[in-house]
């Protein structure tokens, strides 16, 4: 598959098929790893996918799957959806929380130097 044709694809567990876990919003080579592409035991790509029900994705919370078939055994390109079938807890596991997005400046805000 490529990286273009997997970004945006809607992500289902096979146990719950109605319902969605979310969106594929990025995809992590193996190239990309820690330790460079070396193509060792467990080198695989990571899907980065955004938790279903948070509509800003810029701080959005996202779980991080290795594409590998026994946990994404099905990818529909066609149909635009994949399935995941992860061990028991792998989603909260590879959560990564995003920052708190700033509300804006606090405090006093010095002028500039002219």
């Amino acid at each position: 598959f490529l990286v273009a044709e997997l970004v945006g694809l809607q992500v289902r567990d096979v146990s719950e098929p109605d319902g969605v876990v979310g969106e594929v919003s990025g995809v992590i080579t193996h190239d990309e790893l820690p330790g460079g592409g070396g193509g060792g035991v467990g080198a695989c790509d990571i899907l980065e996918i955004v938790v279903a029900g948070q509509t800003d994705r810029s701080v959005a919370e996202k779980s991080l799957v290795p594409f590998v078939p026994d946990i994404v055994p099905v990818v529909d390109l066609e149909g635009g959806v994949l399935f995941l079938d992860p061990p028991e807890g792998l989603l909260e596991v590879t959560r990564v929380p995003q920052p708190k997005q700033r509300r804006g400046p606090r405090g006093l805000l010095m002028p500039a130097p002219s």
